[in-house]
């Protein structure tokens, strides 16, 4: 974890995870957490420690087939939650999801399409109400 705040912040959203009775950082290593409990499920609880991320991907699409090409690859991914597409000749995909590597999405598209140029990686902040 890159700070106290953030080790803070993941403190939080593990110790309101069902059957968790006990968190703490692992004393040599401060990246690790050790979390104690009964029935605490483990994928749920990474999936929520996580950080969403929107990745903007400029791709030359010139069809419908290559369009659905370049969703069945993005989707393949790990982490992937939605796909879409958006400018003036819907060839930019706009790709959201969680633990996503976007070099690695760029590559598998340019392998398959010829030209996948990456935009942007965004991290999504959820905003408090």
């Amino acid at each position: 974890m890159r700070s106290r705040k953030h080790r803070a912040k993941a403190m939080k959203i593990a110790a309101v995870a069902d059957g968790v009775n006990s968190v703490a950082f692992n004393e040599e290593k401060k990246d690790q957490m050790v979390i104690i409990g009964d029935g605490v499920d483990a994928a749920s609880l990474a999936l929520c420690l996580r950080k969403k991320q929107k990745i903007t991907i400029e791709a030359q699409i010139q069809c419908d087939k290559c369009r659905s090409q370049a969703m069945k690859i993005a989707v393949a991914e790990d982490g992937v939650i939605s796909v879409a597409f958006q400018g003036p000749n819907r060839d930019k995909m706009v790709i959201t999801g969680d633990g996503v590597d976007a070099a690695d999405m760029a590559k598998s598209l340019r392998k398959k399409l010829g030209y996948a140029d990456l935009v942007s990686v965004e991290e999504i902040t959820e905003k408090k109400a």
